[in-house]
């Protein structure tokens, strides 16, 4: 008994009806992500340069915070991690000389994070203001002064936005990753609020 495969025809035309519901899906997709792809999120870092040599060390800084939303639609922004990353200027006692310091670049021993939590962004509007930290918890043993360059960067972890249509997304523009659609049956993330999934 031989098995009837079909024909060539036969064949494309169920390859053709796979290819077109794909291409639908993945336009509906882009759809539904265009709202919360246009809204930015990012902080930038004030703190001031000092030489290593300076005796008074910097422990404080000003983050100013920034949300914009380029889109026709409001968006709810339920919540945002913020990390502050630290890299500092330390003595390096194994190269020094009592005359001449060397210093060596190490990362802090943690990063600070932060939390925003709920507001809602109307249609082309940014929400903009700024907080003051103490970071010098932060600093490893031999630490003089923060990096002049890279000393503070306040990168966004994740955020969590309810688009106009009710849908629930996570985004994080730091990592270049696409905004993920949180459905129903997503699994909730620990650090996601207990009335997210609602």
């Amino acid at each position: 008994m031989s098995v009837d495969w079909g024909n060539v025809p036969a064949w494309l035309g169920a390859g053709s009806l796979l290819v077109a519901f794909s291409v639908f899906i993945r336009d509906r997709n882009e759809r539904e992500r265009a709202q919360v792809d246009r809204i930015g999120i990012w902080a930038t870092t004030e703190w001031e340069r000092k030489a290593p040599t300076d005796q008074d060390r910097v422990e404080n800084c000003k983050v100013n915070f920034f949300i914009r939303n380029s889109t026709d639609l409001p968006v709810d922004v339920i919540q945002v991690a913020y990390e502050l990353h630290n890299r500092w200027m330390v003595t390096d006692h194994e190269q020094s000389y009592p005359d001449l310091p060397v210093w060596s670049f190490e990362p802090g021993t943690d990063v600070l994070k932060i939390f925003i939590e709920r507001m809602r962004i109307p249609p082309g509007d940014t929400k903009t203001w700024s907080q003051d930290f103490n970071f010098a918890h932060l600093a490893p043993d031999s630490a003089v002064q923060p990096e002049w360059f890279r000393g503070l960067d306040c990168r966004v972890k994740w955020a969590l936005l309810i688009d106009n249509a009710g849908r629930r997304w996570e985004v994080s523009p730091s990592r270049g990753k696409r905004s993920k659609r949180v459905r129903w049956y997503s699994r909730r993330r620990e650090y996601q609020p207990r009335d997210w999934d609602r």
